[in-house]
């Protein structure tokens, strides 16, 4: 029984801690950028992004151009290369969290920092499509 109610009481603990980074993740990400700031971006391994789309978890947007050998399934793409950053950071969801994913890694860096000197959460594919690839290929075939 003693197991039992520690488990319990561990299990409440981390649900709160969860709430909180959360919440915490959340008003970070709404905050403005102050002109001239550097904006950090944070990248997001091809793995753990399979993983996400696999999960499908509702708040998270992954929007990719450029040509992959492998798909990106359940991912946003836009057509063609976005010619107009301004317009694609403006018209861009308000999710929870948004990747992008392109063959030109340093245009997703720059629009990913645009997106979060906006007030969103943005990440990139490290490496880019090219890294996708490659992961995809060394990936094992499922029995």
């Amino acid at each position: 029984m003693a197991h039992d109610a520690k488990r319990v009481g561990l299990a409440a603990a981390a649900a709160v801690l969860a709430v909180a980074a959360a919440l915490f993740g959340r008003e970070r990400a709404r905050a403005s950028v102050e002109p001239g700031a550097e904006v950090l971006v944070a990248s997001i391994a091809p793995f753990e992004l399979a993983s996400m789309l696999a999960r499908g978890a509702p708040g998270d947007v992954v929007l990719t151009w450029g040509a992959a050998r492998y798909p990106l399934v359940g991912a946003t793409l836009v057509s063609g290369a976005p010619a107009d950053d301004e317009a694609l950071v403006a018209s861009a969801p308000r999710a929870r969290q948004i990747v992008l994913a392109g063959a030109d890694p340093a245009r997703v860096e720059r629009l990913a920092r645009r997106l979060v000197a906006s007030g969103r959460s943005a990440r990139v594919l490290a490496g880019g499509l090219g890294a996708w690839d490659a992961a995809m290929d060394a990936d094992p075939v499922a029995p």
